[in-house]
C-alpha cells in the first residue's frame, strides 16, 4: 500500500457561520437558550434562541417539555446536542437545571449530565466524557444524608466527585464555564451558582463540536432552562462575579472578585444587606454601602466578618481613564449558616410505647420539607402510661461536637391541647464520655399546637458546649396523665472540623500535582496536614508533613497510579479544644500522563489544529515517506480508535528515494519524563492485513528504540500495546524535546496510533502459558463488568454480565479484551467458569488474527458452550457451530487480542489459560 497523494500547497478550511456545522460564533450574548416548554419529542425541535437554523439532535427519551423518560438499554447513555465550536478569546457559560426523580434499585446510581463534546452521537456507552472535554454530572441518592452527588470531568486523569447534604427535591442548576481567553483554556464548574471546582487549566485544548446534556441508563425526571451564552469580554461592565450570582453557603471570609470591564482602570465596590441600597447608591449618595472607591484590584476583601446566614448584595462600577463611571449589575450571595445540623444521632429513652420509640425524634418521621410536623402519634416518641420516674431521653452523636443550639418540636398529637403529653419542664445535661455530666440548665419547652403545620417552637442555646452526649430529664409535662412525648429534635453544631475536601474522598484520576483544599474549621489558627500512602500512618498521626496557615496545600511529584490518604487537624492552642481532628480522606492519582491521545485535532488548518501540523511528516521531502492524517477531511481517524473519538493515521512508504518514514512531535516546552515515578512510555498501534512490514521504532529526542515484537504485528487489525522501558533510552529524560514515530527497512502501508502515555506501572499485557485473571482485562466495557461478591473466585473477583443477553449475534458492547504475546504455533484456551443453568451457559470468544480448526459463527466469533455447574470448573473453548468441537488456534509469533463478550446472562468467568498443551 503506497501512501496516497496528499496536501497541495495550503488547504484553507473556511467555516461559514450560518451555512455549516460546527457553528462558529461572532456575536455576543446568548448563543442558545431553550426553556424546554415545548411539545412532542426534543429531536428536531428548535431552541428558543439560536444563531441560525439549528435544531436539537436527541435520543427519543427526551421530550421538548423537558421530561426525561426512564427508558433504558443496559449500559447506554442518552444525549441531546446542538452544534457548537468555541472561538478563542471568549468565555462561555453553559447551564441547565436538572431534577433526577428516578433512582436505581438501591436509590442510587442514575445521573444527569451537562457539558461540551466532540461527538454528535445520541446514544452510546457511559464513557462519553472520556475525551478530555468538560462535563458536570449530578445524581441523587435518596437514602443518604449526603444525597446530592456531583461529578466533574475534564477528560482522562481529571475527574472529581463530591457530595452535598439535604438535597431533598427540586432542581439543581449545573453550570460549566469554559474560558478560551488564554492560550491554554480553563474550565470551572458550579452547583446552584457556587463554584465547586476550578478553574482547571487544560494541558491540551480540546476539540469541541457539540454542546448539550445527557442521562445515563435509567434516570428519569426533568431538565429545564438550557442556556449557552457569552460573557462579553468587550463590554465595559464587570462580569463573572465570584462568588457567583445567587450563590449560597459562601464562606464567611470569602474574597469577592470579578472580571474587569474592558476599559476599566479602577473599580467602585458596593456591598450591603439591602437590595435597594446597593442598587441605588452612588459616589454622591453612598447609602453606607460604598465599600471601596477607585480601587485598582479586581478583588475585594470585606472588612470584618460577614453575618452568618445573611444574604448580601454587591455591585462593581467600572471607572475608565476619563473618570466616566459604568454602573454594574447587582449580584447577590448568601453566607454560610452559623451552625449545621448533626446528622449522626442515636436516641435512647427510659421508656417507650410500642412502635413509638425515641428514634422517631431524630429520623425526621412526620416532618415535611418545610419542617412542619404531622399530628400522627406514630411519628413521635411516647412513653407508656405510668412510666417509672425519672423519665429521660438521651442522644449520642457520632463524635464530639461544639454545640450551638437545640431546636424542639414538642409532642403534637391531635388532642395535645387537651392531654398535654408534651414535655414542659426539662433538665438538660451534656457529656463528652457518657460518664461525667455537666448540667446546662432547666428549660421550659413550648407546647405543641396539634396542627399539621407545626414548626419547632423552642430553641435552647448550648453556648458552644463541647459534647458527644445530651440527656433530657423530664420534670413535668403539659398535662396530668403521667404519659410523656416528644416529636422531633435537631442539634446544631459549630463546624470546627475540616470539611468539603478537594479532591473529594475516593476521587480517582487525580492530577499528581493537585492542590489540596478544604473548608476550614471555624476555630482553626493552623492546619496540620497529614499525607501518606499508608492509611494507618495517617490515621494515627504519624504522617504529619506540614502545618500551614491557609486551608490549601499544593502537592507535586506524587506517584502515578497510587492511592494517597490525607487528613487535616484544625489547631488552636487558645481554644477550649486545642485540636479538632478531621476524617481520613483518600484519592488515587491518574495512572498515566497523556503525551497525545489525538483528541484535540480537527480539520481547521487556519487555527493550527490539523493533526499533521503537530506531527510533522515527510510531506514535501524526498527521503521521508511518512504521511500523517488521511488525504481528505476528516484528517484524523474517527472510526477505528483505541479510546476516545480519534486516532492518528500514519501512512508509511519506504520505497524509491524514501529511506524511512517518520513523524515528529516537537514539544513547545520540554517535558520531564522522570516525574511522578514515570518508568514506561506506552503506545498503541494497529495495522492492516495488506501492509508490508518494516522495522517500527520510536525516538525520544534522538535516542532510538526499536519495536522488539514480531514484524507481523504491523499487519494485525487490532490494537497492539507497545511498552518502552524508559530506563533503556539513552537521553536526558528530564528534558524531552521531541517524540518520533517511524518505520524503516522497507515496507509500506497504514498504521493507526492512539493513546500515547507515560506510566509508572504500565498496563500489563497477558502472557501465554499462565493463568490470566479475568478481572485484569486490558479493557472492559459495560454491561460486562467485574464482580467481587464470591470469595471462592481466584483473586476474589470475576467478570460477568447479569441481566443482559446477546444470543443471536455478538454484541458491540460488553466486551473484555486481553492482549497476549504468543510465541507462535497451535494453542488451546481453557476458562474457569460457572454456568448455573442451561439458560446461562455460553459466551462469545475470539482470538483476533488467529485461524481455527473449527467452523464458527458467521461473524468470526466463537459461540463457546459451557458445561453446567454451580461451582467453578474448567471448560475449553468449544464451538457450538461445530458440534461443540474444541477449538485450536493457530498463530504466527506476535501479539494477539483475546476477547470475550456476553451471550447469556449468568455465565461467570474467573480466569483462563492459553496453552500449547492440546490434550
Amino acid at each position: 500500500m503506497l501512501a496516497p497523494a496528499k496536501r497541495v500547497g495550503s488547504i484553507l478550511v473556511v467555516l461559514v457561520c450560518l451555512l455549516a456545522a460546527p457553528v462558529c460564533w461572532a456575536a455576543s450574548g446568548v448563543i442558545y437558550s431553550d426553556d424546554l416548554n415545548g411539545s412532542g419529542p426534543l429531536e428536531g425541535s428548535a431552541p428558543d434562541v439560536r444563531p441560525g437554523v439549528e435544531t436539537w439532535l436527541a435520543a427519543p427519551v427526551f421530550s421538548a417539555d423537558g421530561v426525561v423518560a426512564t427508558d433504558r438499554v443496559s449500559g447506554t447513555t442518552y444525549r441531546a446536542w446542538l452544534p457548537f465550536t468555541p472561538d478563542p478569546g471568549q468565555v462561555y457559560v453553559l447551564s441547565l437545571d436538572v431534577d433526577p426523580q428516578t433512582s436505581g434499585a438501591n436509590n442510587a446510581g442514575e445521573w444527569f449530565a451537562l457539558g461540551f463534546s466532540n461527538s454528535n452521537a445520541v446514544t452510546g456507552d457511559p464513557e462519553f466524557w472520556d475525551s478530555g472535554i468538560a462535563w458536570i454530572l449530578h445524581r441523587i441518592t435518596r437514602d443518604s444524608a449526603d444525597n446530592d452527588e456531583i461529578q466533574t470531568f475534564v477528560g482522562p486523569g481529571m475527574s472529581q466527585s463530591a457530595n452535598y447534604p439535604s438535597k431533598e427535591s427540586g432542581p439543581v442548576k449545573l453550570t460549566v464555564i469554559l474560558d478560551t481567553t488564554e492560550s491554554r483554556w480553563t474550565v470551572e464548574w458550579l452547583r446552584n451558582g457556587e463554584s465547586i471546582r476550578g478553574p482547571v487549566t487544560y494541558a491540551t485544548n480540546p476539540t469541541i463540536s457539540q454542546v448539550g446534556f445527557a442521562k445515563i441508563w435509567g434516570a428519569g425526571g426533568t431538565v429545564d432552562n438550557f442556556e449557552l451564552k457569552l460573557s462579553d469580554l468587550t463590554a465595559p461592565l464587570a462580569s463573572l462575579p465570584r462568588p457567583a450570582d445567587k450563590a449560597d453557603d459562601v464562606p464567611i471570609d470569602t474574597l469577592l472578585s470579578w472580571r474587569p470591564g474592558v476599559d476599566a482602570v479602577s473599580h467602585d465596590v458596593y456591598l450591603g444587606p439591602v437590595l435597594d441600597d446597593v442598587s441605588n447608591a452612588s459616589r454622591a449618595n453612598p447609602l453606607d454601602v460604598l465599600a471601596s472607591a477607585a480601587q485598582d484590584a479586581n478583588t475585594y476583601d470585606p472588612a470584618g466578618s460577614l453575618d452568618y446566614g445573611q444574604t448580601y448584595y454587591w455591585r462593581v462600577d467600572e471607572v475608565d481613564a476619563t473618570g466616566a463611571i459604568v454602573t454594574g449589575s447587582v449580584w447577590s450571595f448568601t453566607v454560610e449558616p452559623r451552625s449545621l445540623p448533626i446528622l449522626g444521632v442515636t436516641a435512647t429513652a427510659s421508656n417507650s410505647e410500642v412502635d413509638r420509640g425515641p428514634e422517631n425524634t431524630v429520623n425526621r418521621s412526620g416532618l415535611t420539607e418545610q419542617d412542619e410536623h404531622s399530628t400522627a402519634a406514630g411519628d413521635m416518641w411516647q412513653t407508656q402510661l405510668g412510666a417509672a420516674e425519672p423519665v429521660w431521653i438521651q442522644y449520642a452523636f457520632d463524635q464530639i461536637y461544639k454545640l450551638h443550639e437545640l431546636k424542639v418540636w414538642n409532642y403534637n398529637g391531635d388532642l395535645e391541647y387537651l392531654v398535654g403529653f408534651g414535655l414542659k419542664d426539662v433538665t438538660i445535661e451534656y457529656s463528652t464520655d457518657g460518664a461525667t455530666w455537666t448540667t446546662l440548665g432547666d428549660f421550659t419547652f413550648a407546647q405543641g399546637t396539634s396542627s399539621s403545620d407545626y414548626l419547632a417552637n423552642t430553641t435552647v442555646d448550648f453556648g458552644d458546649a463541647v459534647a458527644r452526649y445530651v440527656r433530657l430529664t423530664v420534670n413535668s409535662s403539659w398535662g396530668t396523665s403521667s404519659r410523656y412525648g416528644l416529636s422531633e429534635v435537631r442539634f446544631l453544631y459549630i463546624p470546627t472540623f475540616p470539611r468539603e475536601p478537594y479532591p473529594a474522598s475516593g476521587a480517582t484520576d487525580v492530577n499528581p500535582d493537585v492542590v489540596l483544599t478544604w473548608r476550614a474549621g471555624r476555630d482553626a489558627a493552623l492546619h496540620d496536614v497529614y499525607l501518606g500512602a499508608d492509611e494507618a500512618t495517617v490515621e494515627t498521626g504519624a504522617a504529619l508533613i506540614d502545618a500551614v496557615a491557609d486551608n490549601r496545600y499544593p502537592l507535586s511529584g506524587l506517584d502515578l497510579g497510587a492511592t494517597y490518604y490525607w487528613k487535616i487537624t484544625e489547631v488552636n492552642e487558645a481554644g477550649p479544644v486545642v485540636a479538632w481532628e478531621g476524617p481520613t480522606w483518600n484519592f488515587t492519582t491518574a495512572g498515566a500522563y497523556v503525551v497525545d491521545d489525538f483528541e484535540r485535532y480537527n480539520d481547521n488548518e487556519t487555527a493550527g489544529l490539523v493533526i499533521w501540523q503537530t506531527w510533522a511528516d515527510g510531506f514535501g521531502t524526498t527521503d521521508n515517506g511518512a504521511q500523517v492524517g488521511h488525504s481528505q477531511p476528516p484528517y484524523a481517524e474517527e472510526d477505528i480508535v483505541h479510546r476516545g473519538d480519534q486516532s492518528m493515521p500514519f501512512y508509511y512508504n519506504n520505497s524509491g528515494t524514501f529511506l524511512r518514514s517518520e513523524a515528529v512531535r516537537t514539544f513547545d516546552t520540554p517535558q520531564d519524563w522522570t516525574r511522578s515515578g514515570i518508568e514506561t512510555l506506552v503506545l498503541h498501534f494497529q495495522g492492516r492485513a495488506d501492509n508490508t512490514t518494516g522495522q517500527l521504532y520510536v525516538k525520544v529526542n534522538d535516542a532510538r528504540v526499536v519495536y522488539s515484537g514480531s514484524a507481523s504485528d504491523l499487519t494485525k487489525e487490532f490494537w497492539v500495546p507497545w511498552a518502552v522501558d524508559l530506563a533503556s533510552v539513552g537521553t536526558d529524560l528530564t528534558n524531552v524535546r521531541s517524540l518520533t514515530i517511524g518505520v524503516e527497512n522497507g515496507g509500506s502501508g497504514l498504521l493507526l496510533f492512539d493513546d500515547v502515555g507515560l506510566y509508572r506501572v504500565a498496563p500489563q499485557s497477558a502472557q501465554a502459558e499462565a493463568w490470566i485473571e479475568a478481572e485484569d482485562a486490558y479493557t472492559i466495557d459495560e454491561p460486562m463488568q467485574v464482580y467481587t461478591d464470591r470469595e471462592d473466585a481466584s483473586g476474589g473477583a470475576y467478570i460477568a454480565t447479569i441481566g443482559d443477553n446477546s444470543s443471536g449475534d455478538p454484541p458491540d458492547e460488553g466486551v473484555a479484551s486481553f492482549p497476549i504475546a504468543l510465541a507462535g504455533g497451535t494453542y488451546r484456551i481453557i476458562g474457569r467458569v460457572i454456568a448455573p443453568t442451561g439458560n446461562d451457559d455460553s459466551f462469545w470468544v475470539r482470538l483476533q488474527g488467529a485461524t481455527t480448526n473449527t467452523v464458527n459463527h458467521a461473524s468470526g466469533w466463537i459461540r463457546w458452550g459451557l458445561d453446567i455447574g454451580n461451582d467453578w470448573h474448567e471448560v475449553p473453548v468449544r464451538s457450538m457451530d461445530d458440534d461443540d468441537a474444541t477449538v485450536l488456534f493457530d498463530v504466527e509469533p506476535g501479539v494477539y487480542n483475546l476477547q470475550i463478550a456476553y451471550r447469556e446472562d449468568g455465565a461467570l468467568l474467573d480466569n483462563w489459560i492459553v496453552t500449547q498443551q492440546l490434550e
